[in-house]
């Protein structure tokens, strides 16, 4: 769990305001992204209740991004994968224009799990070969953990199978959202079935230009998929094929994470197309921004003329400040059972964020302000008010859990809050698995990608 943070002068407040909080995974989230489709802000868990709020600004700022995707070349990734995990599935003579619509429905659900498997196998390629590439320190390798124990343990190649623990959890479903927001995939429908039934009759699977800035990564990622498959085949120990590995000509070419300068403008490209906000801002603006570590709402606000879009960040700014000091206390509570109470200065700045939010929530037509209006606002009154109460700690505590229970609660039966579990381990083993950043509004892995992107551009 991330410390709170304070500011130079002691004014906890001032470093909320740029630091979205942490989503507290616990327990639930496994079966939360085991149901991961990609979709931006799934695989998260937010016991206060605040993340459909967070939802409805985060899916303006950041469509293309989600609490799990951080590594902009992950989308040509995904574009290789599927391509060749296709072709694999589905051989050439397979490929029928005539099917009708029942035989290519039997069709397309016989050949899934054949997809899947190809689809995980190629992934393993790709995470233990980027795992080889890249530094020890590197983040962002999906099935990192596993794939540096199979190194560090000289295991063989054989055998070991999946990166990430469970079955319907894998690279390729959770950037699955996000590609369909850069307008990835040619079919409407983009799930791993209606792929499979583009494929059965020949129709195109990838936007035409998005097939072609992937095509060195589709090259390289089958030669890589190759070695492995044959490592396996062969016996070897993983130090014997990181050996081997590393003296073949297409590792040597293969690129890792960093982005070509062609895949870099594409992208950011794609990205300004689908976040009107950024078609404002330049690469080299882009790279100043990013200079001082993670986007900052309000410093994204002053580089965008369009005024239309101010009220964006405004509200995004505002619902942090709002909510973030009462998700802090909740998960301090929650790890030690210590007493919590709320500054005056922070309880000022939440008073002042709530009477903008209450007054704007009025006027605006963007997404958030019923939904801060019919729950939100009145629990973050209710809470102020408690705040002031006494005796504090015990008034405030017990509101939060009760809060917590009842969202969890609402999850299914048997589920439990954090300040009701005894051990955090799974959460923590989890969190580290995905490798998870999460913030309010994608911020943090949205600066992630966009980092990758003005790395690209100066190749």
């Amino acid at each position: 769990m991330r410390r709170t943070q304070r500011s130079s002068d002691g004014d906890m407040s001032a470093a909320w305001r740029n630091v979205p909080g942490v989503l507290y995974l616990n327990g639930d989230v496994a079966e939360e992204v085991r149901q991961l489709s990609g979709a931006g802000g799934k695989g998260t868990v937010d016991e206060l209740g605040f993340q459909v709020l967070y939802d409805r600004i985060a899916e303006r700022l950041f469509p293309w991004c989600s609490t799990l995707t951080s590594r902009a070349r992950y989308f040509f990734f995904s574009v290789a994968v599927l391509d060749i995990a296709l072709e694999e599935a589905i051989e050439d003579d397979r490929v029928d224009p005539n099917r009708d619509f029942d035989e290519l429905a039997r069709a397309a659900e016989q050949r899934r799990s054949a997809l899947m498997r190809t689809v995980r196998r190629i992934e393993r390629a790709l995470a233990m070969s980027l795992v080889a590439k890249h530094p020890p320190e590197e983040r962002g390798i999906f099935g990192s953990l596993r794939c540096k124990r199979w190194f560090r343990e000289n295991a063989e190649v054989a055998g070991r199978g999946k990166i990430l623990s469970a079955d319907a959890r894998y690279p390729n479903a959770i950037y699955r959202g996000s590609c369909r927001a850069l307008a990835l995939f040619a079919p409407q429908d983009s799930s791993t079935t209606g792929l499979l039934r583009a494929r059965l009759i020949g129709a195109p699977i990838f936007n035409p230009d998005w097939h072609t800035h992937s095509r060195l990564a589709v090259s390289v990622i089958r030669k890589l998929d190759e070695f492995w498959r044959d490592a396996g085949q062969r016996g070897l120990t993983f130090s014997t094929a990181r050996a081997q590995l590393a003296k073949l000509a297409d590792f040597k070419t293969f690129a890792g994470f960093a982005l070509r300068h062609d895949e870099a403008v594409f992208l950011y490209r794609r990205i300004q197309h689908a976040t009107p906000y950024l078609a404002e801002i330049s690469t080299k603006q882009l790279t100043t921004l990013l200079k001082g570590g993670d986007l900052h709402l309000l410093t994204l606000k002053r580089s965008v003329s369009d005024r239309t879009q101010h009220e964006l960040f405004d509200a995004g700014y505002h619902i942090d400040a709002a909510t973030t000091p009462f998700r802090t206390l909740y998960q301090r509570y929650a790890q030690s059972r210590v007493a919590i109470q709320l500054s005056p200065s922070v309880a000022a700045q939440i008073g002042k964020s709530k009477e903008w939010l209450d007054a704007k929530s009025e006027s605006t037509d963007l997404e958030w302000a019923p939904i801060w209006r019919g729950e939100i606002g009145p629990l973050i009154q209710d809470w102020l008010k408690r705040a002031h109460a006494m005796p504090l700690a015990r008034t405030l505590s017990d509101s939060l859990c009760e809060r917590a229970e009842q969202v969890v609660r609402g999850r299914g039966q048997a589920k439990q809050a954090p300040h009701q579990k005894t051990t955090h381990e799974n959460e923590a083993d989890l969190r580290s698995e995905l490798e998870i950043r999460e913030t309010s509004f994608r911020l943090g892995n949205g600066s992630l990608i966009l980092k990758d992107i003005a790395s690209g551009m100066t190749r």
